[in-house]
Order: structure tokens, then C-alpha cells, then sequence
């Protein structure tokens, strides 16, 4: 690991107030260690922690140029955040009129739980409705907002600027059974209030989903689970068993210790994860056409195929027949 990571993994520290003695090396190269936060997604707790190290007069070297650099992008987050917070409130009070409530899910949600919500960037917003998914859209639609519902999976709404997704489900299910079954029992722990086994749970489907079906995860989602995995309870186990995800659990809560300091080593195949993490990735590109996209995701699942022994309960070849089995019948 680079002294940059480790520096890095020391601010995340201090930022969940994790207590230490440590002080960043005074060598350290501070541009490095921003560049390295910035392409994680975790420029917000990296700027916490660095607060708080500044605070105890442990931090040595840090160029006062960069430092308001990194302010001004942590303050660009807390606007961001703000207007995400704007536009769920406005959604959901259209829909409340109505009759309908929602649950606010992925990055939106886990920023409540972080120390300081507004540093936790998001690119977007995902909204579950509790029922009557199509009037839903057709309420917004009324409101003046165009909605694209032509998938089935959610709908795609700009709202003041900010880019919605009105999910129909809370996962992939197309062309798959174990994925309809696990989309259920999703929807079953929202409506018994069991909030915390729900996120917990949909948090490592959707992360295993990226690592292994796209283009792997970043700190920003280690980060995520840091702070999501408290008060874990029987049915959560269990579901984890029940659902394939033992071995991806395992390894994501490896790295989460080791980052956070509670843990000095990493065992296989939680090494395999965090060299995947820090390793240079080329992003996909952001415009293309469906079938394009669809064919991007394929090739991802084979180049990564050598990945699922060790994080799935399925193999890559079963997870490309799940794929085109959806794309077809879809």
C-alpha cells in the first residue's frame, strides 16, 4: 500500500473520530494524497479528518494553495447536498399529497450516517415509491417534469437540475429468478419497518453488482459500509447466507477493517479487493447506445471473471447467461 493510501486511511480515521495517535509522515505529499481522494469519491471525509488533524497540530506540510482547493470542493458537496435534499423533499411531498410514501435509497441515504452528511458525494438521487410505481410518474409528469419510463427497472426524471431515478425495484431482476425473490424480500423488510437489515443488505448486492458486473467499487462505498454495518442482527446474517453473499460480506468487511484502522492486515481474497480498488481503471464512457451498453456490461463480467470464486456464489459464465437471458426477455 502507498504512503499516500495510508495517509489517506488516516484521515478517514480521524474523520469517524476512530481515536489515534498518529500524525501523517512529515514528507508526506499532500497533492497525492488529494488526487487520491478526489478519484475515490471521498474528497469530503479526507477534508474532515484533515480538519481534525489540524486541530491537534499534526499535520506538517500541506500547501495553503491546495488546502482551499479542497475547501472549495467540499463546499461545492455541501451545496450539492443541499439541493439533493430540496428536490427529495419535493418529490416526496407531491407524492405524500397523494397517498404515497418512498424510501430514499443508496448514496442519499448512507450520508445521513456519516459525521458530516454533506461531505458524502452523490452523483444522482434513487427514490423507492412504496406502491403505484406508474402514478408516481404520471404525478411528476403532472408537476412538469419530464419523466423517461421506458425501462422497467426505474424511470429517469430531471428534477431542478438534479438527475432522479424512481426505481419500480430496488435491484436488477430481469431474466432472473433469485433476483425477482431477492427484490421481494427487499420490499418485505421496508414494509415491516426493518429499515437497517434493508440498507445493510441492499448495500452489498449493489456493491457485489459493481465489483463484479461493473467496474468494481471505490473507498467511497468501503466508506459506506463503514458506517452502515453497525447492529447487525440474526435475520441480516442469515439473509447474507441465503442471498449468496457471504463471501463478498466477508471480504468488504476485511477491507473496511484494515482502512479504518482496526485491523493492521488483509487476508485473502480481501487483498484481491483492495488491489482492485486502488488500481487505475479507465471509467466507461457515459453516452452510448443500449446495445452498447449492454454488450459493455458482458465484457466487463468477462474480464473480471477470474474475481467470482472468490466473491460469488455463481460463476461469470452463469452471470452472462442471467444477463442475456434479461436483455432478451426484457
Amino acid at each position: 500500500m502507498t504512503q499516500f493510501a495510508e495517509t489517506l486511511f488516516l484521515l478517514f480515521q480521524y474523520a469517524f473520530d476512530i481515536e489515534k495517535i498518529l500524525s501523517p509522515p512529515k514528507e508526506t505529499c499532500w497533492d497525492e494524497v488529494y488526487r487520491l481522494a478526489v478519484k475515490q469519491g471521498t474528497v469530503g471525509p479526507a477534508f474532515d479528518g484533515l480538519q481534525r488533524l489540524q486541530k491537534k497540530g499534526k499535520i506538517f506540510g500541506l500547501n495553503e494553495d491546495l488546502y482551499y482547493i479542497w475547501m472549495g470542493q467540499v463546499i461545492i458537496l455541501e451545496q450539492e447536498y443541499e439541493l439533493r435534499q430540496a428536490v427529495t423533499n419535493k418529490i416526496l411531498g407531491i407524492w405524500k399529497a397523494a397517498d404515497i410514501g418512498a424510501t430514499v435509497l443508496k448514496g442519499a441515504s448512507y450520508a445521513s450516517l456519516y459525521p458530516s452528511p454533506s461531505h458524502r458525494s452523490s452523483c444522482d438521487l434513487d427514490i423507492l415509491p412504496l406502491k403505484n410505481w406508474k402514478q408516481t410518474n404520471q404525478l411528476l409528469k403532472e408537476a412538469g417534469y419530464k419523466v423517461n419510463d421506458r425501462e422497467k427497472m426505474h424511470s429517469h426524471i430531471d428534477v431542478d437540475g438534479v438527475h432522479v431515478e424512481n426505481h419500480q425495484f430496488v435491484c436488477g431482476t430481469k431474466g432472473n429468478k433469485e433476483g425477482k425473490r431477492f427484490d421481494e424480500h427487499l420490499k418485505w423488510l421496508l414494509q415491516e419497518n426493518k429499515y437497517q437489515d434493508f440498507h445493510q443488505l441492499f448495500f452489498l448486492k449493489h456493491a457485489q453488482t459493481h465489483f463484479l458486473v461493473e467496474d468494481g467499487i471505490s473507498l467511497k462505498h468501503i466508506l459506506d459500509w463503514a458506517v452502515l454495518r453497525k447492529d447487525q442482527s440474526a435475520e441480516f446474517i442469515k439473509s447474507v447466507d441465503n442471498f449468496g453473499l457471504r463471501k463478498f460480506y466477508i471480504a468488504v468487511d476485511n477491507v473496511t477493517d484494515y482502512v479504518m484502522g482496526i485491523k493492521k492486515a488483509l487476508t485473502d481474497p480481501a487483498k484481491k479487493m483492495m488491489d482492485d480498488i486502488m488500481a487505475d481503471k479507465i471509467p466507461p464512457k457515459t453516452k452510448m447506445y443500449r446495445f452498447h451498453s449492454h454488450l459493455r456490461i458482458l465484457r466487463t463480467i468477462w474480464k473480471r471473471r477470474s474475481l467470482y470464486p472468490d466473491f460469488s456464489d455463481i460463476t461469470a459464465l452463469r452471470q452472462i447467461w442471467i444477463y442475456l437471458f434479461g436483455y432478451v426477455t426484457e
